[in-house]
């Protein structure tokens, strides 16, 4: 291994290794080594390619969601708890989708709310032929944007849905980190833990 700032003889065979962190970059970078050899300057350009995904890339420890009632047409209050593995730069948005529903309108709540900004998609669920159905569930995705970089501790927001007004099974929502045009740091789409948003006759609520 050669020491930053030291000379390499000129006389002899030398090998270089540098490790460079690019995995946040969805682009190859190009990097400048400079050497000395036989009293002249050496410029050489190195192409970092992205490598694959590595074993300990960062992830959701913690990717919880429950929800306070399933009432037909009620207000539904989602408490989501999240906790990643790494600190996490902010590349790129908390995508939560698969919530059937419709959104209540209203801001984040929660002791981490005020780090995020979030933005709803609405959408239907996939297996409906026509949207205009009884019993076909809407379904949206939140966006949870943030300028500030994520540690490990664990993160608290809740929102508020409006549940469907027909039956309705709990479905379990999936999360995932999509990276902003030009990176690569991703979480890859996986299922939450719990079923929330169900729908149905609740003994004692009227409707």
């Amino acid at each position: 291994s050669v020491a930053a700032g030291q000379r390499v003889p000129c006389d002899e065979f030398t090998r270089v290794s540098l490790m460079l962190r690019v995995a946040a970059l969805q682009h190859p970078r190009l990097f400048q080594l400079v050497a000395d050899k036989a009293g002249r300057s050496v410029n050489e350009s190195i192409q970092a390619e992205p490598g694959p995904p590595r074993d300990n890339a960062t992830y959701f420890a913690v990717k919880e969601i429950g929800s306070s009632s399933s009432a037909f047409g009620s207000l539904n209050l989602v408490s989501v708890t999240l906790q990643l593995s790494a600190d996490l730069s902010p590349c790129g948005e908390i995508v939560i989708a698969g919530l059937q529903g419709a959104w209540a309108g209203r801001a984040l709540m929660g002791p981490d709310a005020g780090r995020f900004s979030a933005t709803w998609a609405e959408g239907t669920d996939g297996a409906c032929s026509d949207s205009r159905r009884l019993d076909c569930a809407a379904r949206g995705s939140l966006r949870l944007a943030s300028n500030v970089t994520l540690g490990t501790a664990q993160m608290v927001l809740r929102f508020l849905m409006r549940n469907e007004r027909f039956a309705v099974p709990p479905a379990v929502p999936t999360i995932e980190y999509a990276p902003l045009p030009g990176y690569a740091c991703s979480i890859p789409r996986s299922p939450m833990a719990g079923a929330v948003l169900g729908a149905a006759v609740v003994p004692g609520v009227a409707l």
